[in-house]
């Protein structure tokens, strides 16, 4: 067992009320009761991710995010491949070149209102996260590269990572091919991505360089793709 420090955030931290009790739905008779005390935290944590929406909108209306259109001439940069296959090295490689951004830990845990909050809190706290990754002791802190699932998990789209929370409940595997999802739920998909990447570069249009291994594998359309010659 990888020890994780008890000071650390979870994963579950950025969401919003709506979305945590929307993961919950259906499953929390199976939540283990050595886990109810973060279950617990969580909904205050939830509760005040909450709270902060209307200030993060407001002051995206005041620097007129909504208002802008990403830029046609720059195309995000998709890194694909297995889970364990070298993709992170790759990640953290392409992120030492100043033509190339990817989405930091911090913006994708809280993809909602990082505009907002992003230098005062990760001053503050930049104490609560551990010095590197337990499963692979890759370095970690809040500015680092990191996987934009992470980010669509947060803001309640559709996403294969939700499985984490219950892997015991089948193959939670919807969001994984987004084509078979409902249209409601494939248009919040696509409009989270969207937004996302438009928080990302309003204030610098870099390239975002994103990595998020084998889930974006399943977004390729294969009659699309140029074969290699």
């Amino acid at each position: 067992m990888n020890s994780y420090p008890w000071q650390s955030p979870r994963l579950w931290l950025g969401m919003t009320l709506n979305t945590w009790v929307n993961l919950l739905n259906g499953k929390s008779k199976n939540i283990s009761t050595n886990r109810l005390g973060l279950v617990l935290i969580t909904t205050f944590f939830a509760l005040l991710q909450t709270l902060i929406l209307p200030f993060a909108f407001l002051w995206e209306i005041i620097i007129g995010l909504h208002f802008r259109s990403l830029p046609s001439h720059e195309s995000p940069l998709f890194i694909i491949g297995h889970w364990r296959s070298g993709t992170t090295i790759l990640h953290e490689l392409l992120c030492c070149f100043s033509e190339l951004k990817a989405p930091t830990t911090y913006q994708c845990f809280s993809p909602q209102h990082f505009l907002l909050t992003e230098k005062i809190v990760t001053a503050i706290f930049s104490w609560v996260l551990p010095k590197t990754r337990t499963f692979d002791a890759v370095s970690l802190d809040w500015n680092s590269p990191q996987e934009d699932e992470f980010a669509l998990l947060m803001l309640g789209a559709q996403s294969p990572y939700r499985r984490i929370a219950f892997p015991c409940f089948g193959d939670q595997l919807e969001g994984l091919d987004v084509s078979k999802l409902p249209l409601k739920q494939k248009e919040y998909w696509s409009q989270s991505l969207v937004l996302f990447v438009k928080r990302l570069m309003f204030n610098d249009s870099t390239p975002v360089d994103f990595k998020k291994s084998c889930t974006h594998c399943s977004h390729i359309d294969p009659t699309q793709t140029i074969p290699l010659s």
